[in-house]
């Protein structure tokens, strides 16, 4: 006879609420949750708040939903309330629901909970997409296509403006981008000022904002998307033809689900719904896709970035392989990239690194090592994966239904 939670999934938390949780494993739970944890935290089967934040971090909306705003509904005025709006309004952001989002933002600078000053320029980002309406995708169906490959990274054909051309896909991009002298070619209306943003590097970028029109997305019509405005000077346009300075950040490619790439240039979208898969190796801190990776038995946690073209490993890293790391690596001075522009830290490059993602073995040459913290999070994660994780693969898929990473050779 089937479980309660299969027979309903969407309210089986409900059926726990009755049974006493132990200080010890919610403790367990908190650990697990702010070393960013997400796998582990899922195998611990949390309930209450962690079983919220467990869901809204593998992107189970309804769940997510369903249990985080129980608990604000509980005590609207805690820290635990506090914690549940965050992660809601990531939920939105990343789905591009700008105006829930923003409902979110708002109820926690209410809340005596947080920290002055916390929010950052974020009250004025959201403020200023409060009007626009939902992202949505208006004729979601399977679709075949081709993509570009080169050494920047990947291409999709697009048309916006009715104007065909292609964009960067980008899954380290919050938001989609465009360039101000491509977004004044076609039109598109900026809306607010100009707005401070931290980026990966920890620098400030000055951006404005804009609705792009609608975009045709290899066939598919994703309307009402998002998106920062920078200087064609601003990386990553610089160096990239003008009808090019265009990045589709994480709310479109989240929208359009599965994307599966083959080295033979061609590129498959579906969009349909789709269940979690029973082991997937993607999950989200905030706006920030992480992946999941083995090394020597070693679980390792990676932001998940095709904008980057190399991976690059962490301090955590060093600390659990220093010696490897000592005896095998050659010291050497890291530049790390970002919108805000380069900087440079102490590191070691090793030779060559194997790293299992989703099963299969991967061999990447000539990896730098950080030695000291310098990047956001990187005092949680390994490392960043970039587009080297494909390149010995026949064809990889990149999931969003189903939070998974494939590759297949």
């Amino acid at each position: 006879m089937p479980s309660s939670a299969m027979v309903f999934p969407r309210y089986a938390w409900l059926l726990a609420i009755a049974v006493p949780i132990s200080g010890s494993d919610e403790a367990a739970w908190k650990r697990l949750w702010e070393t960013k944890r997400c796998f582990e935290l899922a195998e611990a089967r949390p309930q209450g708040l962690y079983e919220g934040l467990a869901a809204a971090v593998f992107h189970d909306e309804a769940k997510a939903v369903d249990v985080l705003e129980w608990v604000i509904r509980q005590r609207p005025q805690s820290a635990d309330a506090l914690l549940a709006h965050n992660q809601l309004l990531y939920l939105h952001q990343r789905a591009g629901r700008m105006g829930k989002a923003l409902a979110h933002l708002r109820a926690m600078a209410s809340s005596p909970a947080l920290k002055r000053g916390s929010l950052g320029g974020a009250a004025a980002l959201f403020e200023a997409f409060a009007g626009l309406p939902d992202l949505r995708v208006t004729n979601a169906r399977k679709v075949s296509s081709t993509f570009e490959r080169d050494d920047e990274g990947l291409w999709i054909p697009i048309q916006v403006g009715g104007k065909s051309t292609k964009a960067f896909l980008d899954t380290g991009a919050n938001f989609s981008m465009i360039s101000r002298q491509l977004a004044q070619s076609l039109g598109v209306p900026l809306v607010g000022g100009r707005v401070e943003s931290e980026t990966t590097t920890t620098q400030k970028a000055v951006m404005q904002l804009a609705a792009l029109p609608a975009l045709d997305v290899a066939g598919l019509r994703v309307e009402n998307n998002a998106a920062l405005v920078l200087d064609d000077e601003a990386q990553p346009f610089s160096g990239w033809p003008i009808e090019r300075r265009l990045v589709l950040g994480l709310p479109v490619i989240l929208s359009l689900g599965a994307w599966t790439f083959s080295n033979n240039g061609s590129l498959r979208i579906d969009p349909s719904p789709a269940p979690l898969a029973e082991k997937p190796n993607l999950c989200f801190s905030g706006a920030t896709p992480l992946l999941e990776g083995m090394y020597q038995g070693k679980r390792l946690l990676f932001a998940f970035d095709t904008g980057a073209g190399r991976l690059d490993l962490w301090v955590n890293f060093y600390r659990a392989f220093r010696a490897q790391v000592d005896r095998e690596g050659k010291r050497r001075t890291v530049t790390v990239g970002g919108v805000g522009g380069n900087q440079e830290f102490p590191g070691k490059r090793l030779p060559r690194v194997q790293i299992h993602v989703s099963g299969v073995p991967v061999l990447f040459a000539d990896v730098d090592v950080l030695t000291r913290h310098s990047i956001a999070d990187s005092r949680l994660l390994d490392g960043r994966a970039g587009r080297d994780v494909f390149n010995a693969a026949a064809a990889f898929t990149i999931d969003f239904r189903r939070m998974q990473v494939s590759l297949s050779r």
